[in-house]
């Protein structure tokens, strides 16, 4: 396994980038048993799917190396050791600074997160607060990395983006603007009445959790996902529920 590769290596490769994105998300049909944006299971992975492709797409149109949390670790244990195990993960591949995502955050996009990387590189902590108190966003360099400390923020709870600053409060922060999430159907509609940018996308979604419809939204079809494994084959490990968003 990559994890399990990664805890072993002593001499990263070389990098085509000092940044990477990992995205910390699991498939669909494991989030769906917690989320509701439909009235069916069947309607949650169709929305959840939509929003995995939708961040997969943001992040590779940033030309940045792209992980993916269930191909560094094996999500099991509390939310906290996950994130920082993956984080771990990353900066044991030689990476130096890691920008890390969840799904649920339509209006986020690969300007948002080529600002955040260029932030990132002078600036050892960059924050994406979200509307609930958490973060859609989570940038971190490894001399600011510290996995107890990061273990133990209140994550998933209204607490986190305050707890972050807090922790990081001897230095600078960088702050992204405030982006809304999405962890219902009344959170779509709301999305919907408020964010013109993604009306379209959000439309789709309420489509799609509405009824059997099937099929990929966007104006361009899926492309695959430019992602780095260090150079190795990597087995994707079974997800715990419910562990798919950084944001409360």
């Amino acid at each position: 396994m990559l994890r399990m590769f990664a805890e072993r290596l002593t001499h990263p490769p070389i990098l085509p980038s000092q940044t990477a994105i990992l995205i910390f998300a699991q498939p669909a049909v494991s989030d769906a048993g917690c989320k509701r944006f439909g009235g069916q299971p069947s309607g949650n992975r169709r929305v959840l799917d939509q929003l995995n492709q939708r961040v997969r797409q943001t992040a590779e149109d940033t030309k940045l190396p792209v992980l993916h949390s269930a191909e560094l670790i094996s999500h099991t244990g509390t939310f906290g050791e996950q994130l920082t195990g993956a984080l771990q993960a990353a900066f044991t591949l030689g990476f130096e600074h890691v920008l890390v995502i969840g799904n649920d955050c339509p209006a986020l996009s690969a300007r948002n997160l080529i600002r955040a990387a260029d932030q990132l590189k002078s600036t050892p902590v960059v924050l994406g607060p979200n509307r609930r108190g958490g973060v859609y966003l989570f940038g971190l360099s490894r001399d600011a990395f510290d996995s107890t400390s990061l273990t133990s923020l209140p994550w998933q709870t209204d607490q986190l983006s305050r707890s972050i600053v807090q922790l990081y409060s001897a230095g600078p922060i960088a702050m992204l603007p405030q982006l809304g999430d999405v962890n219902n159907r009344i959170d779509l509609r709301h999305y919907h009445s408020t964010s013109q940018t993604v009306a379209s996308f959000i439309t789709r979604l309420l489509t799609l959790g509405a009824n059997k419809q099937i099929g990929a939204f966007g104006t361009r079809p899926a492309r695959p996902v430019n992602t780095y494994v260090g150079g190795i084959d990597s087995l994707r490990a079974p997800p715990a529920p419910c562990a798919t968003a950084i944001a409360a």
